[in-house]
This record gives structure tokens, sequence and C-alpha cells, in this order.
């Protein structure tokens, strides 16, 4: 499934280009650290996302829509930018003007994001809550599982673009969610973490919010 894989994604916030889907110093609040291990972006284990078209970005319905207005600000800060450029070069020497090398660093990473995105939304399909199956763990699946405490929680399973382990929004392409796919309730699924192996039990599935 590495054909979905778009790398790291950038997101706009007040002025910065903040990179996410980098996991490894991430932790989660709510669970043991053999879950932590088991929900990294990673691409391991022999199960893939089943009748999925290569070429293919598929995402929520919310997923979609945050991408199309991140483009849509984008654009928009874009324009913005440019005039902060012209603006510094009045200042007059560019060697050691500030404002002028932050605009265009500033430039840099938008145009940057805005053609990743020019890519990735022409391909998207969006898949809808009620084409996601009920009898087996899918792309837009909550999944209730029970660890060997005993102690039980739910994951998204999401695509590359949307995966969030401290929202336990889960990529299709990870330990975990690879393992799920394609699995029914009472099942049992091993993920290999450094501590050993870990079992999870698959206590309920059903279909994501809108």
């Amino acid at each position: 499934m590495g054909e979905l894989a778009v790398g790291p994604a950038f997101s706009w916030n007040g002025g910065f280009v903040v990179l996410f889907g980098i996991l490894t110093s991430i932790q989660l609040p709510s669970h043991s650290e053999s879950a932590r291990r088991a929900t990294g972006l990673s691409q391991v284990g022999n199960h893939s996302v089943e009748d999925l078209p290569k070429g293919k970005y598929y995402v929520t319905v919310a997923g979609g829509a945050r991408l199309q207005a991140e483009y849509e600000e984008l654009l928009t800060k874009r324009t913005e930018v440019a005039g902060n450029i012209r603006t510094a070069k009045a200042y007059g020497d560019l060697s050691e003007n500030f404002e002028y090398h932050e605009a265009k660093r500033e430039q840099g990473f938008l145009e940057g994001r805005i053609q990743q995105l020019k890519v990735i939304l022409p391909s998207l399909h969006v898949v809808r809550p009620e084409d996601v199956p009920l009898d087996t763990v899918s792309f837009g699946s909550v999944v209730t599982l029970r660890e060997e405490t005993g102690d039980e929680w739910d994951v998204l399973i999401v695509g590359p673009l949307e995966a969030d382990p401290m929202s336990d929004r889960i990529s299709y392409e990870s330990p975990l969610g690879s393992a799920l796919t394609g699995q029914s309730v009472g099942k049992t699924v091993s993920i290999e973490v450094p501590a050993g192996r870990t079992d999870y039990e698959i206590v309920a599935i059903r279909t994501y919010e809108a």
C-alpha cells in the first residue's frame, strides 16, 4: 500500500507550517505502552487493505473537507506572502533584510504544500459511513479492542493522510491497523512490539460518524 503514502504533511497554524505524522516521540496518554507501539504509521506486516485501487487517497468525509479547506486557505495565504515579499524588498539591501528572507522561507513552505495538495485532491476518494462494512474491519471502522489487561478502547481505522494516534485514529498501514483489517468480532490479533508480543481481541465493530 506504499502508493497511498505521501510522506509528512503540513498544516498551517498561525503563520507557521507544522509537520504532522511524525510519531517517534508521540506518547498516547490513555493506553498501555504496547498499544502505543502498535499504532505507529510505518508499513509493517503482511496484511493490506483489500480492494483499494492504487493511486487513490482514501479519506473520511471530515478528512476530505479539511484538506479542501486547507488548500483554499493556503491559496489566500499565498497572495498575502507575495505582498509581504514586495514590501520587504522596498526596505533595501536584501542580504541583511530579515523580513525578506523570512517571507521567502514562508513562501517556500506554502508552495510545497500547495503543490502536494494539487496532487492529492484530484485523487481523493471519500469513504462515507454507509460505505463501511459492519461485519469486518475496514477503512472507516471504529473498532473496540480489549487488551490482555482487560482494558477496552476504540480506534478508528483511517489512511495515512488522517492518522493521528494521539486521537486514536490509526492508519491501516500501521502494525495494528494492518493486523485488524479484514478481521471480525471475536477475533484476536497479535502485534509484535519491542516489549514482546501483545494480543488484542476485537469486541465490536461499527462505522464512523460523519
